[in-house]
């Protein structure tokens, strides 16, 4: 069984209202107005706030906004932005209205609906409210925004405290202040080594947090860091300039070696991953190999710097350092075509056999080595 409970003050505040005068009014309207339909002020702002149809436009306006520019500075920065387009689903998600926009403004349409059409200058004033009352972004947005600028601020507190140290470091030891023009080579240590005088020069990098040491120009050491608050705790509230400018025999050997450089020419025979092959042309970017133990001639192409570090992987190839060009030696050859290298290097083996039709195999060889090698094949029965 369901009880009804009543309140009594409310039922007593009913009665006393039944007591009061009633008012008549008189009208001659017959049945009530129809009211077309409109644009509402809501959807235009929904429709402004989400910005135009460049990505990263709605942070570009807000924070244009943000700052002290002329209304006339903000239409001609909105017309700008805007450019001239459009595009549909504009109003409420609506099926039937559009948003089109040209160097005259904003022009809203809706099915049913009278087209409103707004200049720049009305378009920046209403932006200008928007941002003024916070409701240009969300909240979810405002709060993002202030997270990235709470970053930002910790970042540049922390750059700051970094081109401290090094500044300080800088004063002490060289007596001249640092150069922080690039922040991602900032000159830390210099001097020179051995009798030959090879410079050593390091450097921070605070964009990438790390520490490089270069000796005559080829990095020998990178210490690299996750944030630019660990670079500053392991190395520059701790910077020595003799563990800047330190260096191994071994790396002196390195850099004296490469200055040697690599002299190799068209017709050397050269070792990569294990295998011969012939240097077929060089130009200035890349050098072409051909492996001539393969019957049809295919050609290998490396770049001219992974070709040395190539190079340097096999003893074999060490010959080749130090070795002056033979005058009048041209840098580059054009490469052979298929037809013109047999026809230079043609050599025949023929095997035959006591069959029908007397030669069952016929091939031809580009050296006398490959030659030698099918000719003793045949004669063991390979």
């Amino acid at each position: 069984m369901r009880f009804n409970f009543h309140k009594f003050d409310r039922i007593m505040a009913q009665l006393e209202d039944l007591e009061l005068p009633r008012r008549e009014y008189q009208t001659e309207m017959m049945d009530m107005p129809v009211v077309g339909y409109f644009i509402t002020d809501d959807e235009i702002n929904a429709e402004l706030a989400s910005g135009s149809n460049f990505e990263g436009s709605k942070a570009r306006i807000y924070e244009y906004f943000l700052e002290p520019h002329s209304q006339k500075e903000k239409a001609d920065f909105l017309k700008n932005e805007y450019g001239t387009g459009g595009r549909s689903h504009a109003l409420s998600g609506s099926d039937h209205s559009s948003q089109d926009h040209d160097a005259k403004g904003l022009r809203y349409k809706k099915s049913g609906c009278e087209e409103v059409k707004l200049s720049w200058t009305q378009v920046a004033a209403r932006v200008d409210d928007l941002v003024k009352l916070d409701r240009y972004l969300s909240p979810k947005a405002m709060a993002q925004r202030q997270a990235i600028l709470d970053a930002k601020m910790e970042l540049d507190s922390t750059l700051e405290r970094a081109k401290e140290l090094i500044d300080d470091f800088c004063q002490d030891e060289y007596d001249s202040p640092a150069d922080f023009e690039d922040l991602s080579k900032i000159g830390i240590g210099y001097t020179t080594v051995t009798d030959d005088e090879i410079p050593i020069q390091a450097y921070a990098n605070l964009e990438d947090f790390r520490i490089e040491r270069y000796l005559d120009g080829t990095l020998i050491d990178s210490r690299q860091y996750d944030s630019l608050q660990a670079l500053i705790e392991n190395e520059l509230e701790d910077l020595d300039f003799s563990d800047l400018i330190d260096v191994t025999d071994e790396q002196v050997a390195m850099v004296q070696q490469k200055e040697q450089g690599w002299h190799y020419q068209v017709g050397d025979t050269v070792y990569l991953d294990d295998t011969a092959f012939l240097v077929e042309k060089i130009t200035d970017r890349e050098v072409q190999l051909r492996d001539p133990t393969l019957l049809y001639p295919i050609f290998r192409a490396e770049n001219r710097e992974q070709f040395e570090r190539l190079l340097n992987d096999d003893e074999r190839n060490h010959s080749l350092r130090g070795i002056a060009e033979v005058p009048g030696q041209p840098v580059a050859e054009e490469i052979k075509s298929s037809s013109e290298i047999t026809q230079e290097h043609r050599y025949l083996v023929v095997a035959c056999h006591h069959i029908a039709n007397g030669i069952d195999e016929k091939l031809d060889y580009h050296t006398l080595e490959e030659v030698e090698k099918a000719a003793h094949g045949y004669l063991a029965g390979s």
